[in-house]
Parts: structure tokens; C-alpha cells; sequence
């Protein structure tokens, strides 16, 4: 009988240990959840890279704006034409500072990809841009706010960290207004929908 209960109690601590063990997996996993608040920094490239293509996606949306002023086929879609125009012209001009600061080279003009974009714009009737601009405006800052989330994780402390921590709200509120024409759009879609159906 002692022997049996021996036996017994060594199993039962050997099955403590092994159930231990098998903890320790699921607590280093719960660990790396952790570890993007804690983000390396950006260096020289990874900043410089960002700059410019902030720079780029600026000065795109600055000729979007103006090309929606002239051409929007409602007052909605020529006010947040309006608002592209203004505010990234404004957020440009501080960012050209920063990065002649930083010592930085920016450019000066669209590039082949983001000027072939403007001109297929162009071509389009009226009606057909007004849809276009819209849902390239939603397209272009739900990828630009995600980038700057990013860089404003990655940057350290200073004046450029600071303009991406001001200019994202700035861009939350010009998807918040494309995505409020588009739903709108959408509505009175359904009602014309339903005008017809009831004409039938």
C-alpha cells in the first residue's frame, strides 16, 4: 500500500509539472501582443522615404480639390473640393519647412503614376468625375491615415512627429465628408428606385 501511494503521488507531481509547462507557450503569446506599442524607430531612410510620399499624396489631393471645384456636379462634392485644396496646401507648406529643416529633398511635382491619374480624370463627363473624385478621396486617406498611425509610431519626438499627429484628424474629417456625399448619393439612389416601382 505504500509503495502504491508513492507511486501515485509522484505521477500526480509529475502531471503539475507538465501542466506548468504547458502554460508557458499561451503567456509568451499574450507578451507579443504588446510588442507594437513598442515599435523601433524609424532612421534617416525610413523617415525621408515617409516624408516625401506625404508630400506627393499632398500635393495630389491639393489638384483633386481644385479639379473638383471647378468640375463637381453638386455643391458637396465642390465644398470638399474646396477643403482638399485648403487644407493640404496649408499642411504642404509646413511640411516643406520641416524637411528643409531635416535637410530633406521633396518633390516638386506629381509623379508619372499620380499625374496618369489626374489626366483620366479629366477625361471624364462631369457626372462621372464627381463619382470618381469621391471614391478616389475615400481610397486615398483611408490608406494615407493608416500610414500616418504608422509613422506616428515610428517617429521620434520632434516637429515632424508632431505635423502627423495634427494633419490625421485634418484627413479623418475629409473621409468622414466623402464617405457622408457617397451615402447620400446612395439614398437618394433607392428613393428614385422606389419612385419607379411605384410608377409601375
Amino acid at each position: 500500500m505504500k509503495k502504491l501511494g508513492l507511486i501515485l503521488m509522484i505521477l500526480a507531481m509529475g502531471m503539475t509539472g507538465f501542466a506548468q509547462k504547458s502554460a508557458a507557450p499561451e503567456e509568451m503569446g499574450t507578451m507579443s501582443t504588446t510588442h507594437k506599442a513598442n515599435a523601433p524607430e524609424w532612421g534617416a531612410e525610413m523617415t525621408t522615404n515617409f516624408v516625401q510620399k506625404a508630400m506627393m499624396g499632398g500635393m495630389m489631393e491639393k489638384e483633386l480639390g481644385q479639379m473638383a471645384v471647378r468640375r463637381g456636379n453638386s455643391q458637396d462634392v465642390k465644398d470638399l473640393g474646396m477643403m482638399l485644396a485648403k487644407n493640404h496646401s496649408n499642411a504642404d507648406m509646413k511640411l516643406e519647412d520641416i524637411a528643409e529643416d531635416m535637410n530633406i529633398s521633396i518633390p516638386d511635382k506629381l509623379d508619372r503614376e499620380h499625374q496618369q491619374t489626374l489626366d483620366q480624370l479629366k477625361l471624364k463627363s462631369d457626372n462621372e468625375f464627381s463619382k470618381a473624385f469621391v471614391n478616389l478621396v475615400i481610397k486615398n486617406h483611408e490608406n494615407d491615415i493608416a500610414a500616418f498611425k504608422n509613422a506616428e509610431d515610428r517617429l521620434p519626438e520632434g516637429k515632424l512627429d508632431e505635423w502627423v499627429e495634427n494633419t490625421i484628424p485634418v484627413m479623418q474629417k475629409h473621409l468622414s465628408k466623402a464617405e457622408s456625399i457617397k451615402d447620400n448619393w446612395k439614398n437618394c439612389d433607392v428613393k428614385k428606385n422606389e419612385k419607379m416601382n411605384e410608377q409601375k
